[in-house]
């Protein structure tokens, strides 16, 4: 269609350059003859006349189309652009939802950082706490050997001129009260 539009336009113009053409050579044959020379002036302003006019439709007609396919571009890009805020709703949506699913597992890896330093902390007291208590045992036991070594002259296993056989220890205490009990 475009093909034809333009062929139609080029024999419009083509026309329009003829009828410009034809009456310049009226005037200037009339001008030489002498002769109508009036005839020859009308018929040129005449055909100058038809050949603004034509080209004048042709300017007109093109100006119209264009501006026809600027309101069509211009709709064109209205939808594009339509649909491209759509498209940029949807992914800010999208993004919304998994920035919050980000937020909250956040705040759950929050808590649970909290939970587990509270533990840590509870841990950490009464690991204190067992280790005091494991002090004060030992302590006890190491005043407990003192008493019982101070007095372990019932204890110790003496040779007959009264050296002794083997150094105190709790194993031995241990062993020589098994034997006392026997």
């Amino acid at each position: 269609m475009a093909v034809s539009h333009r062929t139609r336009r080029s024999v419009r113009v083509t026309v329009a350059g003829a009828l410009v053409g034809l009456a310049a050579l009226t005037v200037v044959a009339a001008v030489v003859s002498s002769t109508l020379v009036d005839a020859a002036a009308l018929i040129s302003v005449l055909a100058g006349g038809l050949a603004v006019r034509i080209v004048s439709s042709e300017v007109v007609q093109t100006r119209r189309k264009a501006a026809v396919e600027r309101a069509d571009l211009a709709r064109a890009f209205q939808d594009v652009a339509t649909q491209s805020h759509r498209e940029h709703l949807e992914l800010t949506a999208v993004m919304a939802d998994r920035l919050s699913d980000k937020d909250a597992v956040v705040e759950d890896l929050a808590e649970m950082l909290r939970v587990a330093e509270r533990r840590a902390g509870d841990a950490e007291i009464r690991l204190r706490r067992e280790a005091r208590r494991a002090e004060e045992a030992q302590d006890r036991l190491a005043a407990l050997l003192d008493e019982v070594l101070g007095t372990a002259g019932s204890y110790v296993d003496t040779d007959r001129e009264g050296a002794l056989v083997d150094p105190p220890n709790v194993v031995n205490l241990f062993r020589r009260d098994d034997r006392l009990h026997a």
